[in-house]
């Protein structure tokens, strides 16, 4: 059955009828995070509700814009990170997963090698989404946080790699809040400081 969370692949030896345990792993320009969560729309919740995070700062992106690959030891940290994440999600007895990664990954002229090493010593199967997906998917973590009583929102994502720009509006003003538009540009905390040069900066500067 496909869903947002990709095809769901039960676990071995689980119970006929099992609980769904969702987990997300986002291999971002800078960090590797976790998510794990369980539906919670019994209690009447308005998201899963999370049992289990982590999150490594792998520095996927460091040196990226210099030569355009991602560095040895980046690809070192960001593997590690995906066993520890691999690991935590068959404790928690994850049924349904999704991997992604992206700004660096799209931007990487060796992305297949992480993503090949991922499956291989992690057993995590990446996907590269678009900045369109990856807008989308900021757009639906935020819209239960918008004022029901505004007309829409403008949602700001500053990534490591990418900082996308997202209208949020209702459809003819009823229902819940969709993106109307987004705007995707390859800069982010860790690109900026790549090219341009990290420094400290006074609050007058």
């Amino acid at each position: 059955r496909h869903t947002p969370f990709g095809y769901r692949k039960p676990r071995p030896g689980a119970a006929r009828g099992a609980a769904t345990v969702l987990g997300a792993v986002d291999v971002g320009t800078h960090a590797c995070r976790l998510l794990v969560a369980v539906p919670d729309w019994a209690q009447g919740g308005r998201a899963p509700r999370i049992i289990d995070s982590y999150s490594a700062s792998v520095r996927l992106g460091e040196g990226l814009w210099q030569d355009g690959r991602i560095s040895d030891a980046a690809l070192d940290r960001a593997i590690a990170a995906l066993k520890v994440c691999a690991n935590r999600m068959k404790k928690r007895g994850v049924t349904l997963s999704r991997a992604i990664a992206t700004e660096a990954c799209r931007a990487a002229s060796n992305a297949n090698d992480l993503l090949e090493r991922a499956e291989r010593e992690a057993g995590i199967r990446l996907n590269i989404i678009s900045p369109e997906e990856e807008a989308g998917l900021a757009a639906a973590g935020a819209s239960a946080l918008i004022d029901t009583e505004s007309d829409g929102a403008i949602v700001f994502d500053i990534g490591g790699g990418s900082t996308e720009l997202i209208l949020m509006r209702r459809v003819n003003g009823q229902g819940p809040f969709t993106m109307a538009g987004f705007v995707s540009v390859p800069l982010g905390v860790v690109s900026l400081a790549d090219r341009h040069g990290g420094r400290n900066l006074a609050a007058a500067t």
